[in-house]
């Protein structure tokens, strides 16, 4: 463990964060001993900023579709399972294992559908909220 005070940077043997983008409790413990009630800027990724969302668009009628309760459903499903998985390196692992596996299977089997169908056919773009 190593932390640096002048650029607010701790650096951990076990390189979670370098790896998940989640600090670590070693690191955690860091900020707690030297007293930081709030996390450096860098410790927050863009993809954790609420700033970012997710914005999907149907092809035919550009309609959003963040208000539909499918995609509410799926969002809440995904921080629970981020919030849950995050708690600890094991379950994490886990969870990363299981979900690449699953999400994969998924995938493939979508690929596989009928392409003709209307409301399955979307882009997907990431862009900064305004």
């Amino acid at each position: 463990m190593l932390w640096l005070p002048e650029k607010e940077q701790i650096l951990c043997s076990c390189k979670e964060f370098e790896s998940s983008g989640i600090l670590c409790r070693h690191a955690l413990r860091i900020l707690v001993t030297k007293n930081y009630f709030q996390l450096p800027d860098k410790y927050y990724l863009s993809r954790w900023h609420r700033e970012r969302s997710l914005h999907l668009e149907n092809e035919h009628n550009n309609q959003s579709f963040i208000g539909e309760e499918w995609f509410q459903e799926y969002q809440s499903q995904t921080e629970n399972l981020f919030s849950e998985s995050s708690i600890t390196k094991e379950r994490s692992d886990y969870a990363r294992k299981e979900l690449t596996k699953e999400l994969n299977r998924i995938l493939n089997e979508v690929r596989n559908m009928s392409e003709t169908d209307e409301v399955c056919s979307m882009n997907v773009a990431v862009s900064p909220n305004s």
